[in-house]
This record gives structure tokens, sequence and C-alpha cells, in this order.
């Protein structure tokens, strides 16, 4: 009686277990065509326009942050060429040249004075030692007894000799001494300080034009180069709103959308499978 029992409960185990596989073997096969049905659906689906259409719009975009991107650079660069030329304009760099080879001038004939300068006092000294030599020597005539009655007696003779020409190393030295102040008086006529100062203003300012005209070159070169990848960008984007106005970019996305849902769907369903397979 027990193994008939445990014969009756097996019967009916075996009965549930043959009605769970054949319940599994039928959701399998619908799952089955459902993922066939889905992969039908998709290879029926045309979405390669679609995608096309959609990397249109994201060129699109990306044109269009480029164009703002280039019309924020070139308005700073108009800005700073306007000032540049406004500066370069009101400094006359012909003039200040002019003016540098001048003052450049002045500064050598200057130095050649000052030279001429220490040259003449260098005279004026010699002049002045002589001068003073003979004057101390006519003055040990003095001191000799006998100096007016032997005048070619070696021991006096330079005196005498002095004594006469005495007059004219005077005027000598006179004229030495005029000629220092002259030259003084010449020497201070060129401020050399002042023509220093604006030597150096001048080369500041020279060199503050050059290089603000090498950097309207350089922006005016960048500003054409800017200008026509403006125009060339907005010529492409013309023509690419033309292409998606004319392919109806709203079904396009439809479709693409389209596409990510069935490719969700058919993921979902393959797991389904897989687990009862």
């Amino acid at each position: 009686r027990d193994i008939q029992n445990e014969e009756i409960v097996a019967q009916k185990a075996l009965v549930f277990a043959n009605d769970k596989l054949s319940n599994a073997r039928n959701r399998l096969q619908e799952n089955t065509k459902i993922v066939d049905n889905v992969k039908n659906a998709l290879s029926c689906l045309d979405y390669t326009s679609a995608l096309d259409v959609k990397k249109l719009l994201s060129n699109l975009r990306v044109s269009e942050s480029r164009i703002e991107t280039l019309k924020i650079s070139l308005a700073h660069d108009c800005s700073r060429i306007d000032e540049l030329v406004q500066a370069t304009q009101r400094f006359d760099n012909d003039c200040a040249s002019v003016e540098l080879c001048k003052i450049e001038e002045l500064l050598a004939e200057k130095q050649k004075r000052r030279e001429l300068f220490v040259s003449v006092v260098q005279s004026h000294r010699n002049c002045s030692d002589v001068h003073k030599r003979a004057e101390e020597s006519v003055k040990r005539l003095l001191l000799v007894p006998c100096g007016e009655q032997f005048k070619t007696c070696v021991f006096i003779s330079d005196c005498h000799n002095n004594k006469q020409r005495l007059s004219s190393l005077r005027l000598a030295d006179e004229e030495a001494e005029k000629a220092v102040q002259r030259e003084k008086s010449t020497l201070d006529e060129i401020d050399d300080r002042e023509l220093t100062k604006k030597k150096l203003l001048l080369v500041e300012n020279m060199t503050v034009f050059q290089t603000n005209k090498r950097e309207l070159e350089l922006l005016t070169q960048k500003k054409t180069i800017l200008s026509s990848e403006l125009e060339s960008l907005r010529t492409s984007i013309e023509y690419t709103r033309s292409i998606v106005v004319n392919t109806d970019a709203d079904s396009a996305m439809c479709v693409l959308k389209k596409r990510e849902e069935l490719l969700a769907s058919l993921r979902t369903k393959q797991e389904i499978v897989a687990s009862d397979e």
C-alpha cells in the first residue's frame, strides 16, 4: 500500500512537471517568436537616412556654436584693431625718425664741442704755466744786483728773454682764457641731458609704434582668416538647413526613437528567452 501511495504521488508530480515543462516550452516559443518579430521589424526599419539627419543636426549645432565663438573673437579683434589704428595715426613715425636723427646729430656735436673744450682748457693751462714760469723768471732779476748790466750772462740770459716776451705771453694767456670762455658758452648752448631725455622718449614711442604696427598686421591677418571661416560656416549652415528641411527631420527623429525602443525590447526578450532555455 505504501508503494502504491508513493507511485500515486510520483505520478501526480510527473503530471505537474510535464504541465510546467509544457507551459515553459509554450512561453519560450512565444518569446522566440516575439524576438524574431522584433528582429524583422528592425531589419525592415530604414534608419540610415535618419542617422544621416541626426549627424547633420549635430554638425549644425557645432557650426552654430563655432559661429558665435567667431563673432565674439572678431568683435574683440575689431575693437583692438580700432585702438591700434588710432594709436598709429596719432604717432608720426617718420617725423619721429627725423627728430631722432637731429637729436643724435646734436649729441654728436655736443661731444665734439666737449672734446674741443677739453683741448682748449688744456691749452689755456699750458699758456698759464708758461706765463707763470716767465714771471717767476723775471722776478729773479730783482734778486741779482748786476742783472740789468749783464744781459748775456748764461745764468740770467733766459730771464732777460722771458722779460722781453712776457707781454706776448700775457696776451697769449688772456686769449687762451677768452677761448675757454667762448667754448664753455658754446658748450652750454646744447643741453645734452634734455636731449638725452627726448631721445629716450622718442625711442620708446617708436618701439611702441613698431610693436603696435606688428600687432595690427597680425590682427588684420587673423581677422581675414576668421571672416573667411565665418562666411564658409554660414554657407555650410544654409546648405545643411536646406537638406534637413527637405528630409523631414521630425520623421527621422521618430524613426530613430522607434529603433531605440525596438532595440530595448529585443534585449529584454532575449534575456527572457535565455532564462527560459
